[in-house]
């Protein structure tokens, strides 16, 4: 049995804390034994993922607070553990658990999740963050990351893995699949016409999503198409958010935006849309939103960011990053196809998904690198990987 330790920076439900979910929980139970540590305190997604029989832990860290406790207990939890691999997730874990496994012969993997590290908005302790990191870069045992771009664009900032290795996100299509009856339920939901445009956007309330470049993007569509309405998503995307409920007034949307808030049902949402839009201005490395969107056989609209145009292929249209009118443009071309030509190109999406991005592929890719890491240490003695002691009664 092989156990791996995930350390994660923390459990909001985003890409990289899906893509965990995904992983642990189809791993081969009878070779793999996974546990995964939050350095923040516990989150709904948490406590899901404890339902789900995960071995999970808490750092407990908050904001402002000392981490010199929050290390000491990841060392007491390693030796309780005594992992074969300390994977790592997202910035702030890949240093945590460069600090953690320092002496233990642990092999240590990272895990690189988006692309540009920060954009023009990025903070100033973030470009510090990614810098200190790239001097670390030769430490861990390799470095994966699930984007062509996030590998060039770490290597641009001065990462120096002794290994890289290339694990695009995986999905289950059998889950994120077309389903018939999915736009019918939906705008029953959301009490809309049947002949209804829907629109949809999902991501969290953050800068880098660039929420407002859809806005303006769907004020002009909206104009050319009466029938559209745009249904948004993710953390922080409800209507007591005053920014949003600001741009949906400057833009003339009042009455076509339905503000969903986080929500667990995304495979019928993304099977009931008419049309995705992707309107991130920097750092996604591979949305799982748009992989989604595309198993369920629905056309998008993305911008050029991350691996995106490598995923979409014939599935959508890319348009340049912060270009609402270049969005617009697309989206409302979109709007004029006619319907068998719209599922034409959703359902070159889901075969590209079906062919290349499958979550058994990615998880295999894992399961063979956590074996070979293991592999490797037990056929060279000389280098073999020294377990941490036993915690002390």
């Amino acid at each position: 049995m092989i156990t791996v330790v995930h350390l994660i920076t923390g459990l909001v439900r985003g890409g990289a804390e899906t893509t965990l979910s995904r992983l642990v929980t189809r791993m081969d139970p009878g070779r793999f034994h996974n546990v995964v540590i939050s350095m923040r305190p516990p989150t709904p997604f948490f406590e899901e993922l404890v339902s789900r029989g995960v071995e999970i832990h808490s750092l407990g860290m908050r904001q402002g607070q000392s981490s010199l406790a929050a290390l000491l207990r990841l060392k007491a939890l390693l030796a309780e553990s005594r992992p074969q691999v300390l994977q790592t997730w997202l910035y702030h874990a890949d240093l945590f658990g460069t600090l953690a496994a320092a002496g233990t012969g642990i092999p240590l993997v990272w895990n690189l999740r988006n692309s540009e590290m920060g954009g023009t908005d990025g903070k100033r302790m973030h470009r510090v963050l990614v810098r200190m990191l790239a001097r670390l870069s030769g430490q861990p045992t390799a470095i994966i990351a699930n984007s062509h771009a996030a590998e060039q664009a770490h290597s641009a900032a001065g990462y120096r893995p002794r290994r890289w290795v290339h694990v695009p996100n995986g999905y289950d299509t059998d889950e994120f699949r077309p389903r018939q009856d999915a736009g019918r339920r939906l705008r029953a939901e959301l009490e809309l016409p049947r002949d209804t445009l829907l629109i949809g956007h999902f991501a969290r309330f953050d800068p880098m999503k660039d929420h407002g470049t859809f806005f303006t993007a769907a004020g002009a569509v909206a104009k050319a198409y009466p029938r559209a309405a745009f249904v948004m998503g993710g953390c922080g995307i409800t209507s007591e958010n005053a920014t949003l409920q600001q741009a949906i007034a400057e833009n003339g949307l009042a009455g076509r935006v339905h503000l969903l808030g986080e929500r667990k049902d995304m495979p019928q949402l993304l099977a009931g849309l008419d049309m995705l839009a992707l309107s991130s201005a920097y750092g996604e490395s591979f949305p799982n939103v748009v992989a989604e969107a595309m198993a369920c056989g629905i056309p998008i609209v993305a911008t050029d960011v991350g691996d995106t145009a490598r995923m979409l292929k014939a599935s959508g249209v890319i348009v340049p990053p912060r270009a609402p009118d270049e969005l617009a443009r697309a989206l409302t071309f979109l709007c004029g196809l006619e319907a068998r030509v719209s599922r034409r190109i959703g359902a070159q999406g889901r075969q590209i998904v079906c062919e290349h991005f499958t979550i058994d592929r990615m998880v295999r890719q894992y399961e063979d690198l956590y074996t070979n890491l293991v592999v490797s240490a037990a056929l060279n003695p000389a280098r073999r990987f020294r377990l941490l002691p036993e915690p002390a009664e």
